[in-house]
């Protein structure tokens, strides 16, 4: 297992089957010492290839920044554009909406998609929080992809956790990605 924390400082420790990322940022500049944590971990096989990265519009236009999103893909399909299995945990930094209702946000999001077909949507639990658990079939240019998504808000900041595959690799990794979401949890 590899576990890394971010919070300026990296630590890597080698131990069995499966990487443990926890985000912990801070962030300061020279006038004011601006403290935001976005806390998460989250456990990813060896075999997938993942990336840590800021998905937030600041850090976009700065070019640096706290990281917020995790990125993995089965090593075997990474730089494939056709026929991929990706899984991904962030913090919503872009849904601008403070003190949302999770139905709120729930259907922003769904408002949002048009790559997707929603087919079912239930209440589950993920890390201790309610959630809303999306399954979807692609459609326009991603026809033949199969979505699952998890919208959730803790500590009053929105979430997305989505596995999204094409059809012929949905069932087969659907199974490392559900264990990752066991995994996966808040760290306050």
């Amino acid at each position: 297992m590899r576990i890394i924390t971010l919070s300026g400082v990296i630590l890597v420790i080698v131990i069995l089957n499966f990487s443990v990322i926890t985000i912990n940022i801070y962030a300061q500049n020279s006038n004011t010492t601006i403290e935001k944590t976005l806390y998460f971990q989250v456990e990813i096989p060896d075999n997938w290839t993942y990336e840590v990265f800021s998905d937030s519009y600041a850090t976009e236009l700065l070019g640096f920044g706290p990281s917020n999103s995790i990125g993995a893909m089965p090593s075997e399909h990474f730089g494939s554009n056709t026929t991929y299995a990706a899984a991904s945990f962030k913090q919503d930094a872009y849904y601008s909406i403070k003190n949302a209702r999770l139905d709120a946000y729930v259907k922003y999001m769904i408002d949002e998609q048009n790559l997707m077909k929603v087919i079912s949507e239930k209440n589950v639990t993920v890390a201790n929080e309610t959630s809303r658990q999306i399954y979807a079939e692609g459609i326009g240019e991603k026809e033949g992809f199969k979505f699952l998504q998890y919208y959730v808000i803790h500590n009053k900041e929105p979430y997305r956790i989505g596995y999204t595959a094409s059809g012929n690799l949905y069932e087969k990794y659907v199974p490392e990605f559900e264990k990752m979401l066991e995994s996966f949890k808040y760290i306050d």
